[in-house]
C-alpha cells in the first residue's frame, strides 16, 4: 500500500467509551466501503452495549485518537465465554485517510498489551474473521486457537451423591 502524502497526526489513546463512540465508529466503519450494513450495525451496537452495561457487556475497546479529537481508529475484543484466557478480537479499524502508517499495527500491538494485563495466565487473542487491512503474517501468530488451555473450562466438581 501506498502511504497518503499527508502526515499522520500524533495520536492518543482512550479505552473508555464516551456518549459520541457510536456515531464515529459508525462514520469510519462505513467510509472503508469493506463491510456490509449489518457489519457497520453491529459495530455500533457493541459499543452502545458497552456504554449501557459497561464491564459486563464483555466488550471492551482501545480508540486512537488525532489532537482534535477525531477517531483515528479503534479495537473491539473480549473474553471468550468459557474458556479460560482467551479473547477474541471483533473490530480493528482505521479511517481510509489515515491507512498505510502502522495504526492498526499500533492499535493491535496495544490491545494485546491490554489483553494481556487482563488475562490471568497465557493467553490467546483470535483473529478477525474479516479484515479490510492486509495484516502481516506476524497478525496471525499469536492467534492460535490450538494450545490445550484455550477451550478450558473452569467447572466447579460436583459430588456424585
Amino acid at each position: 500500500m501506498t502511504k497518503p502524502s499527508h502526515k499522520i497526526p500524533r495520536l492518543t489513546f482512550r479505552n473508555i467509551p464516551s456518549r459520541d463512540d457510536p456515531e464515529k465508529i459508525r462514520a469510519i466503519v462505513e467510509a472503508t466501503d469493506f463491510f456490509s450494513d449489518e457489519e457497520v450495525e453491529i459495530s455500533v451496537e457493541l459499543v452502545r452495549e458497552r456504554l449501557l452495561r459497561g464491564i459486563e457487556s464483555g466488550y471492551y475497546f482501545l480508540f486512537a485518537e488525532d489532537d482534535k479529537g477525531n477517531l483515528i481508529g479503534y479495537t473491539c475484543y473480549g473474553p471468550v465465554t468459557g474458556t479460560e484466557s482467551s479473547f477474541d478480537l471483533y473490530w480493528i479499524v482505521v479511517e481510509n485517510n489515515s491507512q498505510g502508517y502502522g495504526i492498526g499495527k499500533l492499535l493491535d500491538s496495544k490491545t494485546v498489551d491490554l489483553v494481556r494485563e487482563m488475562a490471568e495466565r497465557d493467553y490467546m487473542l483470535r483473529p478477525l474473521q474479516k479484515s479490510s487491512m492486509n495484516l502481516p503474517a506476524h497478525f496471525t501468530g499469536r492467534w492460535d486457537t490450538t494450545k490445550p488451555h484455550f477451550w478450558k473450562i473452569s467447572m466447579p466438581r460436583t459430588t456424585g451423591k
